[in-house]
């Protein structure tokens, strides 16, 4: 360019460095789109990689979640297990227990308090012709079962035996008498007496026997003899019967202590 005048030449030479400006943009543009698509891959590879860690990561938190719970429920079902070992133990030591003492209770009246019946209650002025231990009966969908029977032609003397005698022994004894012929018809118009025995016998325990009417059956040496003072009368029970339809009705009282 001379004196202001543009030639062919500046022309030429201006479209030249615009093309070179040009190709520089599109460079620059073409490295910022790499740059760019780079940055892409490289945040996408890091968040899949990010992605992966954190996945692991609570994958071994469930892992480790679940194996301690594991530990806690194999821990549990041990302890649980070795309290079933115990209490079967237990509940076995304690049938054994139950089973000595009803071999010794068994024992104790076959023994001892069946074979000092007839003396004792002879002595008392009542006949003995037969003692029999342990009957049981089953009727109307029930059960009773005696201990011990002493019997003469008129009077049934019902004996009941416990290692240890209690009150509630007492209360359930009293409320089966009157029921005997209920169930053992074979002594229906018969007195029915009773008498209760035990290995152990607590005098307050023997005296309300006593009061209730019942013969008291004690150990001595190594024999049995009745706590009752001489001039006891038993109480002679009133039996329950059932009626020709299946009712039951009180039976008449008929006569009381045995002479």
């Amino acid at each position: 360019m001379a004196n202001g005048t543009i030639t062919l030449d500046d022309v030429l030479r201006l479209f030249q460095q615009t093309g070179e400006r040009m190709q520089q943009t599109d460079e620059q543009i073409r490295q910022l789109r790499e740059s760019a698509r780079k940055s892409e891959k490289r945040y996408r590879r890091e968040s899949e990689e990010r992605y992966r860690r954190e996945s692991e990561e609570r994958k071994r938190e469930y892992e480790e979640r679940v194996r301690q719970m594991d530990e806690r429920m194999e821990r549990a079902s041990q302890a649980l297990n070795e309290k079933f070992d115990r209490t079967d133990r237990q509940i076995e030591a304690t049938n054994k227990q139950i089973a000595g003492i009803t071999d010794s209770l068994g024992w104790f009246v076959e023994r001892t308090v069946a074979p000092a019946c007839e003396t004792l209650f002879h002595n008392r002025g009542i006949p003995v012709h037969q003692v029999a231990p342990r009957r049981k009966v089953r009727r109307h969908g029930d059960t009773m079962e005696l201990d011990l029977t002493v019997i003469n032609d008129g009077v049934l003397m019902v004996v009941e035996a416990k290692f240890t005698l209690k009150r509630e022994d007492l209360d359930h004894f009293i409320t089966k008498l009157p029921r005997v012929t209920e169930f053992f018809h074979e002594y229906r118009g018969m007195q029915v007496l009773g008498a209760v025995v035990g290995m152990v016998v607590h005098d307050d325990i023997a005296r309300l026997a006593h009061k209730m009417g019942l013969f008291v059956l004690v150990p001595s040496g190594d024999t049995v003899k009745i706590a009752n003072p001489d001039d006891f009368k038993p109480k002679a029970w009133p039996q329950v019967e059932t009626s020709a339809g299946g009712a039951l009705m009180p039976a008449d009282p008929g006569a009381g202590a045995p002479g």
